[in-house]
């Protein structure tokens, strides 16, 4: 009796034991894993899905990697499972259709373990109808002999294609969109939506030749005008379609006289005047001329110029600051994908860092989040870049 009871209580331990190791593992798991389902929808009006094209999906956390690949079924969708949840990881996908690469926004787990992707792609056009520059700002600052410009501007794809550029500059590269520069003009720095591997020079100005999707595309670069004299003469040729443009230049004692662009008075920002000249409905080859007299020589007109304005549109708004040139900014040549690479990597520093100090609570978890997201996204168009970069 003893031996039988004994043996009872042993199989029953052998019993909790088991249900431990069935039950308590794979929750354990399941903590771990998460899941990204998505569906890639054709945007043309009239096009069909696309079937059985790869989707790549990247992780990011300490560094970026590849770390699997997939092709979507027939009517459009994918899936990636058993993903990492863990805080500090965050994760997009990349394809690729008619040549045209799509990015999703960077995706984390901290709302949940199940996410969903719509992925929309479009058929492409090499007709530049539909394609507008919605605005155009330009903004200046007079420091010692040089004009120091700031460029802004917001391009509209009115369509629901691709415009991927007509005329072929280079083999397999084709004019999107074209730039002037002033004349003397030096040290052109590309900032939002501009890749050096994207970008042509032309006798005046350049050309970029990256896509343009349906919908808003912002881009903006900066440069240094050496005018010589107290007398300039600011000539741009307008190449894209232009529904506004807008001019700001200090209001000191300099003279500015425009044929083409009209005065509409001066903005005050921290106590200081700015003229504002503007235009509207630009077509392509018109001519933005701009006459300056009583350019200063060999003194500093102003130290900083941070000039903010605010345009609403579609239901929110637009700010665009204009701060001094930049004098730390990572230059864009051939030499510079060293300190494209250094930067992510100054990145990915930052955000252990970050990591850190939501984990001690020094910082409360919306504030984590937006950082965090910003970093992120930094690093994804750095990555971009430099993927660019080494195709060329």
């Amino acid at each position: 009796m003893y031996r039988i009871v004994k043996r009872e209580i042993y199989f029953l331990f052998l019993a909790i034991l088991f249900s431990q190791i069935t039950f308590t593992l794979p929750l354990g798991q399941a903590e771990t894993q998460g899941v990204i389902r998505g569906k890639i929808k054709n945007g043309t009006i009239g096009g069909t899905n696309p079937t059985n094209i790869e989707v790549i999906l990247y992780i990011l956390g300490e560094r970026e990697d590849e770390i699997a690949k997939t092709r979507t079924n027939k009517d459009g969708s994918f899936i990636f499972s058993k993903l990492n949840i863990e805080k500090d990881k965050s994760y997009y996908v990349k394809t690729n259709y008619r040549g045209v690469e799509y990015f999703s926004p960077t995706i984390s787990f901290d709302k949940g373990k199940e996410h969903f992707i719509n992925l929309t792609v479009y058929e492409t056009t090499d007709k530049d109808d539909n394609i507008y520059a919605k605005v155009h700002h330009i903004f200046m600052n007079l420091e010692n002999d040089n004009l120091f410009v700031k460029e802004i501007i917001i391009l509209e794809n009115r369509g629901d294609r691709v415009y991927v550029g007509l005329r072929e500059i280079e083999p397999q590269r084709r004019e999107v969109i074209r730039i002037s520069l002033p004349k003397n003009s030096k040290d052109l720095e590309l900032e939002r939506n501009l890749m050096e591997c994207c970008i042509i020079k032309t006798i005046d100005g350049f050309v970029d030749t990256m896509d343009i999707k349906p919908g808003l595309k912002e881009i903006s670069f900066t440069y240094q005008i050496d005018y010589g004299s107290s007398v300039y003469n600011l000539n741009k040729t307008i190449y894209t379609k232009t529904e506004s443009i807008d001019f700001f230049v200090p209001d000191k004692d300099v003279e500015v006289k425009s044929e083409i662009l009209h005065l509409r008075g001066t903005v005050e920002n921290r106590n200081e005047q700015f003229k504002h000249f503007a235009g509207n409905y630009l077509r392509p080859g018109s001519e933005l001329i701009l006459q300056f007299k009583g350019l200063p020589r060999g003194r500093v007109i102003f130290k900083y110029l941070i000039l903010i304005l605010v345009f609403s549109a579609f239901a929110g708004g637009l700010a665009y600051p204009f701060i001094k040139k930049r004098k730390h900014m990572v230059e864009i040549t051939q030499q510079g994908l060293y300190s494209l690479k250094e930067e992510k990597d100054l990145i990915f520093k930052e955000i252990v860092y970050l990591d850190q100090r939501f984990e001690s609570r020094e910082i409360d978890h919306e504030e984590y989040q937006s950082k965090r997201k910003n970093l992120i996204e930094k690093a994804v168009m750095i990555t971009r870049q430099m993927r660019k970069e080494n195709e060329v």
